[in-house]
């Protein structure tokens, strides 16, 4: 099991960024007014070729996009907060 930690929550309007981390690995899961989800897995990928992430257009393709236990909780996670 996963320990998931909010660690930042902004909104705007009707959309939120949400910063997830369980000590070691950190997720941002974003949503949009118009219902998309934006996952990004701050890994080592990430930091060396500063992508977007990944965009969804609901939870459930988002969840499934992914097959480690740690993103899976945080896109739950943050699904839960909103």
């Amino acid at each position: 099991m996963t320990n998931i930690l909010i660690s930042n929550i902004t909104k705007a309007g009707e959309s939120s960024i949400i910063e997830l981390t369980d000590g070691n690995k950190t997720a941002f899961v974003s949503t949009f007014s118009n219902g998309v989800i934006n996952v990004l897995n701050s890994n080592q990928t990430h930091k060396a070729y500063r992508g977007f992430g990944r965009m969804f257009g609901n939870w459930e393709a988002a969840e499934a996009a992914y097959k480690s236990g740690f993103m899976k909780a945080a896109i739950q996670t943050a699904r839960e907060a909103i």
